[in-house]
């Protein structure tokens, strides 16, 4: 199961993983909150034999559970991204990526998930210096803080079974669903 499915991260694994011949089913759990129909369209279009799609949110913690059932691994990606503007909006990053997050959480609890990777990131740092993992948390951002909430409870999780914390930096690149309000990748489509 790939929460967060139909994003810009999402989609690509999505494809990756259809590819791969032991993977024989991949569930696409996505609110669809950004227009994201790219998934199922164009040139790169995923082959559906393995693939279903529910449009769902991860705050609905009735239907995350039914659709979790029997899932050997979760990849969470489902996020409220950060933008120029990530201040502005405390309260959906708090619901996406804290609450949203601890209801994936709380589901894998329940149904014995074989394995969760989540998808945090390095803004949890807060800003400054180069860091390591051993780097104390400071965040600095209504996103950084959420993610940080987030992660909590991932952490929560891996005195009962395998988690991947991913912390990733800025993601760029070609997607189907490039996030042209990354200031990253506007920068490079700006410069072809």
């Amino acid at each position: 199961m790939i929460t967060g499915g139909a994003g810009y991260i999402g989609t690509e694994l999505v494809y990756r993983l259809s590819a791969e011949p032991e993977v024989s089913d991949i569930l696409v759990y996505d609110n669809l909150c950004k227009g994201n129909y790219n998934l199922f369209t164009g040139l790169r279009k995923v082959p559906l034999a393995n693939v279903r799609f529910i449009q769902a949110d991860i705050l609905d913690s009735r239907s995350l559970r039914q659709h979790m059932q029997g899932m050997d691994v979760v990849f969470h990606l489902a996020a409220k991204v950060e933008t120029p503007f990530a201040d502005q909006n405390a309260h959906d990053f708090e619901q996406t990526n804290h609450w949203g997050t601890a209801e994936v959480v709380y589901a894998a609890e329940a149904l014995n998930l074989s394995r969760l990777i989540y998808l945090s990131s390095q803004q949890v740092y807060g800003q400054g210096a180069v860091t390591s993992t051993e780097h104390p948390c400071v965040p600095d951002s209504f996103y950084a803080i959420s993610k940080k909430r987030g992660e909590d409870h991932v952490l929560r999780l891996m005195q009962k079974s395998p988690v991947h914390l991913v912390r990733c930096a800025n993601l760029y690149g070609y997607s189907k669903n490039l996030r042209v309000e990354s200031n990253l990748n506007q920068l490079i489509f700006d410069a072809h």
